[in-house]
């Protein structure tokens, strides 16, 4: 069995992430399941289809603003 090899480590961490899906404007809520220097996860309660874009709107504890981007 091989081991998985990322360019960066996944940390677990939840965090509150609400999201768009741009094509659609359906919003979701969630939480995040884990975040990387290439990325994050969360549970969407959407189906997304691979490639899906979405406005992302991430909540830090220690910061007053959110951070928002875009992403597939």
């Amino acid at each position: 069995m091989s081991e998985e090899q990322r360019q960066f480590v996944r940390i677990p961490i939840r965090l509150s992430v609400s999201y768009t899906m741009v094509d659609m404007k359906r919003i979701g809520k969630s939480l995040t399941a884990d975040l990387s220097g290439g990325g994050g996860r969360f549970v969407a309660h959407h189906p997304l289809e691979p490639g899906t874009h979405l406005a992302i709107v991430l909540r830090l504890p220690e910061r007053e603003e959110p951070v928002r981007f875009t992403g597939k």
